[in-house]
């Protein structure tokens, strides 16, 4: 079997998208399937072989095709760079004549379709309702939804249930085996041995949307005050984000020796700072997106890593979570947030054992079991 994966990205890029379609792609491969990814050939701040900075094998090859780099222009830049990228991708399906095309861009689905490729499959990430998108969810052969939260949306829009595969991200378990111990870890990276680490991993934003870190923030400097021994760490902050994340945190009463804030690292390292942590800590708000609609990647890693979670109780979270793979507070609530990282401190079994199950749990959800449930669903078309 042969497939095309359409990709309208920088690649590499320090965003997560670019990890779950590099991951895909090689899941893909290992479920016997043979795959081109297609790109766009646009700038990269990262001059990085996207194999080596992903750790991928070389097993499916990366075509850069010509597109308009207008991204810097804003939302008009990004329309015409979309455009210029749907046409050459056309004149490239046109050409290679790929009976499997997959893509999480609703107008290369559309395109697609209207040029006759056999089996489309979209896979949608947010709840957009616009002409692509509603044209995307009509004409594709099968929608690969990351969530249950999601396929509810499209059902509400009048797409048949039928028509929808919910498959969840995932997590390459490969990546954290073998790893040194905490205390290793720690020195390795120059991080305090005897402290209590609190961790988040990511942006402060998704789609310009908090993601609740300020308060993890501020939950840090409340413990402070009572725990000498704990420490924040913040991995994989943007350039922009690391100043006003230090200044959260002056305000939140925590000193510089009290944290570290590091900035985007490669994929490679990011199984060793998951692995070092006493707590790591998601705190996402109640609001749509992340209420019901995400998948976010750090939760599998999260689970992977074999460290507690503290994380904000959501409906889309709880369809991977439970009370007993996470310690789950209700969202926009700082002082429960407060207490259950408290509980974690002090109840150390009950810790254990949460973190226990989370990475039995996690084994449901690599990257190529969910690629092998997708081929499934393809060739039952």
């Amino acid at each position: 079997m042969k497939l095309t994966y359409l990709a309208n990205i920088r690649l590499p890029t320090e965003k997560a998208h670019g990890v779950q379609i590099m991951k895909m792609c090689e899941a893909f491969v290992d479920a016997g399937v043979k795959v081109k990814l297609i790109v766009p050939n646009r700038k990269s701040v990262l001059r990085e072989d996207p194999f080596s900075y992903y750790g991928i094998r070389k097993g499916f090859s990366i075509i850069r095709i010509f597109s308009l780099d207008l991204i810097r222009f804003g939302g008009i830049g990004f329309f015409i760079q979309s455009i210029s990228f749907a046409v050459t991708s056309a004149l490239y399906m046109l050409q290679s004549r790929p009976s499997i095309l997959f893509s999480r861009d609703p107008l290369q689905v559309v395109v697609a379709k209207m040029i006759g490729v056999p089996v489309v499959l979209w896979e949608a990430h947010t709840a957009n309702w616009n002409w692509i998108s509603r044209g995307a969810a009509k004409k594709a052969s099968r929608i690969i939804s990351i969530s249950q939260g999601l396929e509810g949306f499209f059902t509400s829009k009048g797409i048949s249930a039928e028509k929808i595969l919910v498959e969840h991200d995932g997590v390459d378990l490969a990546d954290f085996a073998n790893l040194p111990t905490k205390t290793d870890l720690r020195r390795e990276l120059e991080l305090p041995t005897e402290r209590f680490i609190i961790e988040y991993v990511g942006k402060l934003k998704t789609m310009g949307h908090p993601k609740g870190v300020e308060e993890i923030i501020h939950m840090a400097g409340l413990l402070r005050k009572k725990h000498s021994e704990i420490f924040l760490l913040l991995v994989g902050l943007n350039d922009d984000e690391k100043g006003p994340a230090e200044e959260i945190a002056h305000t939140a009463g925590l000193e510089p020796d009290d944290y570290r804030f590091v900035l985007h690292v490669s994929r490679t390292m990011v199984p060793k700072y998951l692995h070092l942590a006493d707590i790591l800590a998601m705190n996402y708000p109640n609001t749509l997106h992340y209420a019901h609609i995400m998948s976010p990647l750090k939760l599998f890693e999260y689970m992977a890593s074999g460290t507690p979670i503290l994380s904000s109780d959501l409906p889309s979270l709880r369809e991977v979570l439970s009370d007993d793979t996470a310690l789950l507070v209700p969202p926009d609530d700082s002082e429960l947030l407060l207490r259950g990282a408290e509980r974690l401190m002090s109840e150390g079994a009950f810790a254990k054992n949460l973190a226990e199950n989370a990475y039995e749990k996690v084994h449901k959800y690599t990257w190529r079991s969910r690629a092998q449930r997708i081929i499934n669903a393809a060739q039952a078309l």
